[in-house]
């Protein structure tokens, strides 16, 4: 379960709140929250970063997994609901999966 991520170049950082119900996207630089993430209906079980720092990606205990575009900090778009609660995030070497 990863509940803290840190983008690759280390400019953002995001993490679980105590109530596990949101995260909050950070802007290493500033400190200062730049997106919260409360759209999920369950409990928060993974958050990550993709390797481009395009997305950030809150997996819920529902097995929905939501994308917010970091440049809008709009949740852009919802991948395909899991059966059971999604534990890890992962991506390509390479971004592209």
């Amino acid at each position: 379960m990863n509940l803290i991520d840190f983008s690759k170049k280390g400019d953002y950082f995001v993490v679980c709140t105590s109530n596990i119900l949101e995260a909050k996207l950070y802007d290493t630089k500033t400190k200062k929250v730049i997106a919260t993430l409360d759209k999920n209906h369950k409990e928060i079980s993974c958050v990550a970063i993709d390797p481009d720092a395009k997305y950030v990606f809150s997996a819920s205990d529902d097995g929905v997994i939501l994308g917010l575009d970091i440049e809008t900090a709009e949740v852009d778009f919802t991948l395909p609901h899991h059966i059971d609660t999604v534990n890890e995030i992962a991506f390509s070497e390479d971004s592209k999966w």
